[in-house]
């Protein structure tokens, strides 16, 4: 992490740029989250001495405390897409549904974050930038999800602790023209060409893989991918923090991050709210839609906006009626 030259103030005065020092470095990770803790579980499996600063008094407290659940890289996709954005205005239109595929929340409108965010946005819903943006967003999804099964294959407590139920990813569309679309699209053949299977089922085929949902959902057939899992990510996070604790990483909770210090373009320090000055030697920013704000201490622009996404979960039971 590099930045401008920090202003001038007494926390910063005489302060000298540290030398790089040889392996291993004193990594400081800003962040107690699933992506903060697992990347303090493998720099500290690879040597370095490591800080996670949380401003929680728990891990995993803020966006991972009730995400999505599911896990599955082979359904990533560029939301920055003209055709799709196109495709979602067209079926509101056409069905005369009163349902909208994304809503702007009003104080967006005057916030001169998201019209900075909304160009970059559109900059990037052409057809190859989001071709392109979506093989990047799934090759970092298929890395992840390589690292999370090696992790659990040597930390079977940890997916314990997971309580992963799902045993694939049912693909369901509004109509065979929108999953012939899907099983031609740049995403299928990216998928196919690292070897993650999508089978592509009938309706009678979707409704025997899952009897939860209604047969009506499934006539336009679906796609089911087996490598899609879920779990509970707190306790997925209160696991990885046992874990982390275990190979010595060093935690900081209820702390706030307050400054950040650069000096000679250089991040050399984290000031924390009670003044304390947490050093380091690399610093990794893991703090979700707190990030941005954290790097422009540093002089660092990120074009970050939040979005809200729902989701359902049902209870299982042989007797429940499709949903």
């Amino acid at each position: 992490m590099t930045g401008r030259t920090h202003r001038g103030s007494a926390v910063t005065r005489g302060v000298d740029g540290p030398q790089i020092p040889n392996q291993p470095h004193r990594v400081v990770v800003c962040g107690g989250g699933i992506i903060g803790l697992t990347t303090c579980y493998y720099l500290a499996r690879r040597g370095h001495e490591v800080v996670c600063i949380e401003r929680e008094s728990q891990v995993g407290m803020m966006a991972s405390y009730k995400n999505g659940t599911f896990f599955d890289s082979t359904l990533y996709s560029s939301w920055a897409d003209l055709s799709l954005l196109y495709k979602k205005h067209m079926h509101q239109v056409t069905t005369n549904s009163k349902e909208k595929g994304f809503r702007v929340e009003a104080a967006a409108w005057i916030d001169p974050n998201f019209w900075a965010w909304g160009l970059k946005f559109m900059t990037n819903a052409t057809s190859k930038r989001a071709k392109e943006n979506g093989r990047k967003i799934r090759e970092l999804g298929f890395y992840s999800q390589r690292k999370l099964q090696e992790l659990l294959r040597m930390h079977p407590e940890v997916e314990d602790e997971m309580e992963p139920t799902a045993q694939g990813t049912l693909e369901v569309f509004q109509s065979k023209a929108e999953k012939d679309d899907v099983l031609e699209s740049d995403r299928i053949k990216h998928c196919a060409e690292f070897q993650f299977p999508l089978q592509p089922l009938d309706p009678h085929e979707a409704a025997d893989i899952e009897p939860a949902l209604n047969r009506s959902i499934f006539a336009p057939g679906a796609i089911f991918s087996p490598t899609g899992t879920n779990g509970d990510v707190h306790k997925t996070c209160m696991a990885l923090a046992t874990l982390c604790k275990q190979h010595g990483v060093m935690f900081r909770m209820d702390t706030d991050i307050k400054d950040v210090l650069v000096v000679d373009n250089r991040v050399v320090a984290i000031q924390v709210a009670n003044g304390d000055l947490i050093e380091g030697d690399s610093f990794v920013l893991a703090l979700g839609n707190h990030t941005a704000a954290v790097a422009k201490l540093a002089g660092i622009k990120l074009y970050m906006y939040p979005v809200k996404v729902l989701y359902s979960n049902m209870e299982q039971s042989v007797t429940a009626q499709p949903f």
